[in-house]
C-alpha cells in the first residue's frame, strides 16, 4: 500500500500558489504540477486530487515528491530538447496572407517561387520539402483552393 502523501502549506506558499497559478505564459505541465500541490494542501488524497484533475495518481505522487524536494521552482517544466523551430508564427502568418491575397487574384505558386519569395522577404531559407510540408500541414481548408497540389509539385 502506498505511503499517504499530505501536503501542509502555510497562507504565504497558499498565496504563492494562487499568483504562479495566475500567470499567463504557463506551461501546461506546470500548471498540472501546481494544482495538484494546491489541492492536497487543501487536504485532499491523491486519489481525490487525480480525480479532479483528470490525471494519473502517478502524476500527483510525483508532483508532490517534487515539491517536498525543491519547492515551487522545481515544479517547472524542463527545457524542451533540440534546436529551436527555424520557422516562426509571423513567418506561417505571413505565408498564410501571401497565399490568400494570391487565391484572391487568381494566382498559383510553386514550391521553388514560395522558396524565392520566404528568402527574399522573410529572410527564411527553406527548401521546396520544408516549403510543401508548410503549406500541406498547415493550410487552412480555404487554401485547398487557392494552392492546387500540382503547383507545390514544381
Amino acid at each position: 500500500m502506498p505511503k499517504i502523501l499530505r501536503v501542509l502549506l502555510t497562507s504565504d506558499q497558499e498565496r504563492e500558489v494562487r499568483e504562479r497559478l495566475r500567470a499567463r505564459d504557463l506551461a501546461p505541465g506546470t500548471r498540472l504540477r501546481l494544482d495538484c500541490i494546491r489541492l492536497m494542501g487543501r487536504g485532499l488524497t491523491v486519489h481525490e486530487v487525480a480525480d479532479l484533475l483528470e490525471c494519473n495518481e502517478v502524476t500527483v505522487r510525483g508532483a508532490v515528491h517534487r515539491y517536498e524536494a525543491g519547492g515551487f521552482d522545481v515544479l517547472a517544466d524542463a527545457p524542451r530538447p533540440g534546436r529551436p523551430a527555424s520557422v516562426t508564427r509571423e513567418d506561417r502568418e505571413a505565408l498564410a496572407a501571401l497565399l490568400d491575397e494570391s487565391a484572391r487574384q487568381g494566382r498559383t505558386w510553386t514550391a521553388a517561387a514560395l522558396c524565392d519569395w520566404l528568402a527574399a522577404e522573410r529572410e527564411l531559407p527553406a527548401s521546396q520539402a520544408r516549403v510543401r510540408s508548410m503549406v500541406q500541414r498547415h493550410r487552412p481548408s480555404r487554401w485547398l483552393e487557392s494552392v492546387p497540389l500540382r503547383a507545390m509539385r514544381g
